[in-house]
């Protein structure tokens, strides 16, 4: 024996009456920089979960651990190793509250049933690696180096960090925290783990088969590391499992691979400088929201992909991610609500929405803004749950034939769609990302569905619904100009028939003299010969005279009746009549497809 480890026996015989031996073995270890290590090597006897079973060879009471760290002549014979016992079952409450520990505490596999209090205190480093304990109130800690609840840490109540300071790692890797009931602001709440306002130096690290059971809390919590939660368990059914609004982390965070999280994730306004990834994780919450990150900014990429499954609502609203992001192969399951929102949301890169992507929800995108979208057929929600209002986004990874993109706008609306269900920003939008890839003809398809749409869901009066009809007919809204042609000559053909059947039938009579009146025996002017075609292409062109039409009229009273409308009073319609109907709407036909299709060779009507 060292004459150190003798003088601080001493001074702890002196202090603490009745020593056991191997509370003896724990001073004199500390003196000497050992740990105290009182397993059997048996692992099922070993368990700190059987510590009332131990004896009291290994029984160490709370006091003299307290006694080495706080008494002032103890502490500075205690070696810059620190207090390290293993396997002992501690007796009573450990409070170190406010305490200045300038060496490392470490008590591992251990039992403390009465929890550790260490409230202000001020800690070389703190390992309690495989230990069983009460709750641990320790507000205020601060840490020179790391903390580490894991390798099958078990705390019995709150573990409570609020404001702590640790300028290393908090790890608990594989540790479990099963919370107790305590009371919050919006009523009472399970909570395991609450970090709110944590200062950490390094990386949190709540994963491979780290288990809470309650909440987690890191609001407003700080991490210049990484939050790796891959692999974790995060249970608190109807409540929140993880809650970290306005959380600031400097690396990444990992829900991801084996995460499985039941209860609401919320990050809230968070900022993470790297990516967040959720591949492979599980987040559930049927009847709220499964993950919750209105306000969310990353600086890389968020990963919602490869065997993502979120059963509950996602929520994006007001993102804003500088890389992408990433839904490949995701699942979204909330069928009674939103799978996926995402209003307002700002993504620089790229939204991934492809590849076994599979949503049972409404995906909503309102007024979201990305760089490039990436989709297939088969990832396409259902009829009714696409809300792509004011979504903007400058190119396309997919399907690019208007076919294709009409039949992924037309998921908007549910089936069968009504009058009401029509959106004009997301066409508008389709076609000028196919104009600007170089798509001309696919972006006019786009444009004229429209319009089209425009006349049968939209709130248009009878009128407006007509005229719609007539645009879309002669000229395609601006964008078939040729078809004003075609209608053209549709109208002048069917008028040289009637107007031939009428000069047969005697119904067009000449408003020049007839030829007995002609100047000289023989002489017969050209205009004097009636011609059909002639006649109808000069009665629908204006302005152009080719002189048919002001020497032939038609003849209303002639023609047998057609029809008689009022048979009592002789009154109805004659062939004249038709004849002279159907000469005025040639004229006016002939000025409104003429004028229209200047209209759309000029470019006034479109709309684009």
């Amino acid at each position: 024996m060292s004459d150190k480890s003798q003088r601080l026996l001493e001074l702890a015989k002196v202090a603490l009456p009745d020593l056991t031996e191997a509370e003896c073995k724990v001073v004199q270890a500390a003196a000497l920089g050992k740990g105290t290590d009182f397993r059997s090597g048996d692992l099922e006897k070993d368990n700190p979960a059987k510590a009332e079973a131990w004896g009291d060879g290994r029984k160490v009471r709370a006091s003299v651990l307290r006694w080495l760290c706080v008494d002032a002549a103890a502490r500075r014979l205690v070696d810059p190793k620190g207090v390290w016992v293993e396997g002992a079952r501690i007796e009573g409450s450990l409070d170190l509250s406010f305490a200045r520990l300038p060496f490392p505490l470490v008590l591992h596999f251990s039992a403390i049933r009465g929890g550790i209090a260490l409230l202000g205190a001020r800690v070389a480093s703190i390992s309690l690696q495989g230990t069983h304990t009460g709750p641990i109130l320790a507000d205020g800690l601060q840490v020179g180096g790391s903390v580490f609840l894991s390798e099958r840490f078990h705390a019995k109540g709150e573990v409570r960090l609020l404001g702590a300071r640790i300028r290393g790692n908090l790890e608990c890797i594989g540790g479990t925290f099963e919370g107790t009931e305590i009371d919050m602001p919006k009523g009472k709440t399970i909570v395991a783990l609450s970090a709110d306002r944590l200062d950490v130096g390094g990386g949190v690290f709540l994963r491979e088969k780290f288990h809470a059971k309650g909440e987690v809390r890191l609001l407003g919590a700080r991490i210049r590391g990484n939050l790796e939660c891959h692999g974790g368990t995060f249970e608190n059914p109807g409540g929140k499992a993880l809650s970290a609004d306005n959380l600031d982390v400097g690396g990444s965070i990992f829900l991801s691979e084996r995460f499985h999280a039941t209860g609401e994730v919320r990050l809230l306004g968070a900022r993470i400088r790297g990516n967040l990834d959720c591949a492979a994780g599980t987040f559930e919450n049927p009847r709220g929201y499964a993950l919750n990150a209105d306000g969310l900014e990353v600086g890389g990429s968020v990963f919602l992909s490869e065997r993502f499954h979120a059963k509950g609502e996602v929520r994006l609203l007001g993102a804003r991610i500088r890389g992408d992001l990433a839904c490949t192969g995701g699942t979204f399951e909330n069928p009674s609500g939103d799978a996926l929102v995402a209003d307002g949301m700002e993504v620089a890169g790229s939204i991934f929405l492809r590849r076994g992507l599979k949503a049972n929800g409404k995906v909503s995108l309102v007024h979201a803004k990305a760089r490039v979208l990436a989709d297939d057929q088969a990832s396409w929600p259902d009829h009714g749950d696409l809300d792509l209002e004011g979504f903007v986004y400058e190119s396309i990874v997919g399907p690019t034939d208007a076919c294709s993109r009409l039949r992924w706008l037309a998921r908007q609306y549910p089936l069968p769609r009504r009058r009401g269900d029509y959106h004009p920003q997301p066409y508008e939008q389709l076609a000028a990302v196919l104009r600007q890839a170089g798509h001309v003809a696919e972006s006019k398809k786009v444009l004229m569905a429209k319009e089209k749409d425009l006349r049968k869901y939209g709130d248009l009066g009878p009128l407006a619904r007509a005229w719609n009809w007539f645009l879309g007919l002669t000229i395609g809204y601006g964008y078939r100009v040729r078809r004003t042609l075609y209608c053209a000559a549709a109208v002048v053909g069917f008028g040289i028939l009637v107007f031939w059947f009428g000069h047969r039938a005697g119904l067009l009579s000449p408003t020049f003299s007839p030829p007995a009146e002609a100047a000289a025996a023989g002489e017969k002017r050209l205009d004097e010969a009636f011609c059909p075609w002639m006649y109808s292409l000069d009665t629908f062109l204006p302005i152009v005279n080719l002189y048919q039409e002001g020497r032939w009229l038609p003849n209303r009273g002639g023609g047998d009746l057609v029809t008689a409308i009022c048979p009592d009073r002789y009154v109805g319609i004659t062939w004249g009549e038709l004849l002279y109907m159907w000469f005025w709407l040639e004229i006016l036909l002939g000025w409104l497809l003429t004028t229209l299709a200047l209209a759309g060779l000029t470019g006034l009507i479109r709309r684009d």
